[in-house]
């Protein structure tokens, strides 16, 4: 006879976060380009930021903000953070994975030093700039 096993939600969600990470391909060229897109007034009402003080939250591989520390990778003086061991390869070993755009000014961004902000889905943006960021929040 089979019997029901329950978990608790923290359970579940890290492990879905952590099956997610490995699985997740890698974002395509589109995915950037629209993920960089010139901010609008109107695209900026559905994709509000508020800013990340925690860096240490965010896994900077799959862009997401995780709300409890992260693995630390430090690359040439700097702190990445990663939410396994295949984001902190990646970070270790991939410069890419290390920068995004600033969806504002299309600039390259390292994810060390970026001014980090947040969705409601927990998808985070990077900025070079509190000026950049203040310019994308509504």
């Amino acid at each position: 006879m089979l019997t029901s096993l329950r978990f608790p939600a923290s359970i579940v969600s890290v492990f879905l976060a952590l099956a997610g990470c490995r699985d997740a391909p890698p974002p395509t060229k589109a995915s950037q380009v629209a993920a960089s897109a010139p901010v609008t007034a109107s695209s900026t009402a559905s994709l509000a930021v508020t800013r990340v003080t925690a860096p240490s939250q965010v896994c900077m591989v799959n862009d997401r903000f995780m709300g409890s520390d992260q693995i630390p990778v430090s690359v040439d003086g700097k702190t990445y953070y990663g939410c396994c061991s295949s984001c902190k390869d990646k970070l270790m070993n991939n410069a890419a994975a290390r920068t995004a755009l600033d969806p504002v000014t299309q600039r390259p961004v390292d994810k060390a030093t970026a001014v980090i902000g947040k969705t409601s889905s927990g998808k985070v943006v990077y900025f070079e700039s509190d000026d950049t960021f203040a310019r994308y929040t509504p």
